[in-house]
């Protein structure tokens, strides 16, 4: 999973410069590609929820986190955090058992 969202990360924002007025829109393309390709692996059984997060890089910090019911047993999730000099992105999986 980690290798998916590092992929699609790169090869949308590599070398890119902060834009306000795309970075939603950025945002969106990279949630979808990413679980595109998460659902072309062909995991049965469960649900795919990808979650991205962009933003500008102006000095300071920035914690992503998410909450939700968990089954430690059956549920798992990846993350890939990028960033250059100008903007971060962070790209979560999760993969939430489903019967």
């Amino acid at each position: 999973m980690k290798a998916c969202i590092e992929e699609v990360v790169l090869r949308n924002l590599k070398d890119k410069e902060y834009e306000h007025s795309t970075a939603k829109m950025m945002a969106e393309l990279i949630a979808d590609q990413i679980k595109m390709q998460v659902k072309a692996l062909s995991i049965p059984s469960y649900k795919i929820v990808v979650q991205t997060v962009i933003g500008e890089i102006t000095g300071q910090g920035v914690r992503v986190a998410s909450k939700c019911l968990w089954d430690d047993q059956n549920d798992n999730w990846a993350s890939f955090t990028y960033q250059n000099n100008s903007l971060f992105c962070t790209g979560i999986v999760f993969g939430i058992y489903y019967e």
